[in-house]
């Protein structure tokens, strides 16, 4: 009778795998910054081979904007404090984790090396977590009576992310500068335009 010995290294499944590298780059870019991200050091750390990484991602621009994407979707929704500023501080501190890890440097030579493409794939996969994250803020002080009832265009709520990217590029940011960009800037802005055409005089 004979017997079969088992494989020591077992084909992995696909998103196994991608987790895997996502992990092995995000572990690269805290350790190494952006210029010390390789595909040599990236395979290593996530146990697979250099082909493997470039049948799906031809750049390390993309390898690294996948890995970061893919940790910022993860984060989960928190629940709601019962204020609106905290609320939003609470929610845009936790979108931003990911990216105060790494330096300002190393999020400028990020952008420097990616093509329109990527650009825009990254702007769509950012800008979905924040939605459903701020949403969902907005959404519970409207319940509240903090927020009226009009429709606060998506540009407005995206307005003090735009803020927060612009400050990451240069420094790191601090919390006294979030608090005021929402203390200053999301809950005056939010609060104005939901209260549109609702006033004293509003068309009914």
């Amino acid at each position: 009778m004979t017997t079969t010995t088992p494989r020591t290294h077992s084909r992995r499944r696909a998103d196994d795998l991608l987790a895997a590298i996502d992990h092995a780059t995000r572990a690269e870019l805290e350790d190494r910054g952006y210029q010390g991200v390789t595909f040599d050091g990236v395979a290593r750390r996530a146990r697979t081979s250099k082909p493997v990484l470039y049948r799906r991602f031809p750049t390390r621009a993309r390898l690294v904007a996948h890995a970061m994407a893919a940790e910022l979707a993860a984060i989960p929704i928190l629940e709601s404090s019962g204020s609106l500023r905290e609320d939003l501080c609470n929610a845009l501190a936790s979108l931003l984790g990911p990216a105060r890890k790494l330096s300002p440097g190393t999020l400028r030579a990020l952008l420097g090396e990616a093509d329109p493409e990527l650009m825009e794939d990254m702007a769509a996969s950012g800008s979905a977590p924040v939605r459903k994250s701020l949403g969902t803020a907005i959404a519970a002080a409207r319940d509240r009576g903090e927020l009226g009832p009009a429709h606060i265009p998506e540009e407005a709520v995206l307005a003090p992310v735009g803020l927060l990217r612009s400050e990451l590029l240069q420094r790191d940011v601090s919390d006294d500068f979030l608090d005021r960009v929402v203390r200053n800037v999301a809950v005056p802005l939010y609060t104005t335009l939901s209260h549109r055409g609702t006033g004293p005089g509003a068309p009914g």
